[in-house]
């Protein structure tokens, strides 16, 4: 019947990137799901669920830094963050109509270290990493 849950078939093959996708996240809504590739490519993809097709995309860091973990905001169709290697935690916003990410480096103040994963509270207030 094509519900992947059911034991169906596979829905779509995103071809964006080179290599692998290093983490992944649906959005609150389930409508958008973004990607960031593998340290071969660092690059972050929105994707529409229902067609499959690449809306927006960005490379993940200014560096080469390696992203390790992507988390949706749980009220917010058009925010995620990131975090890796570096101090690397950075808030997006995905704008559809243009299309284009927005990147807003947050200040990790005199933390030093890699943030493997991402936990946001559920009122979207904290990000824990």
């Amino acid at each position: 019947d094509g519900n992947p849950s059911a034991g169906g078939c596979l829905v779509h093959s995103l071809q964006q990137h080179r290599g692998m996708v290093q983490a992944l996240d649906f959005s609150c809504e389930g409508n958008l799901l973004v990607t960031v590739g593998g340290q071969d490519d660092n690059d972050l993809v929105v994707w529409d669920v229902e067609t499959g097709k690449g809306i927006c995309g960005s490379p993940a860091s200014n560096s080469n830094d390696k992203l390790y973990s992507v988390k949706w905001l749980n009220n917010r169709n058009d925010r995620f963050v990131t975090c890796g290697q570096n101090q690397h935690f950075r808030v997006w916003e995905v704008c559809t109509s243009t299309p284009k990410l927005h990147a807003i480096d947050a200040s990790m103040g005199s933390m030093r270290r890699e943030m493997h994963c991402i936990s946001i509270s559920s009122d979207d207030a904290f990000a824990f990493v």
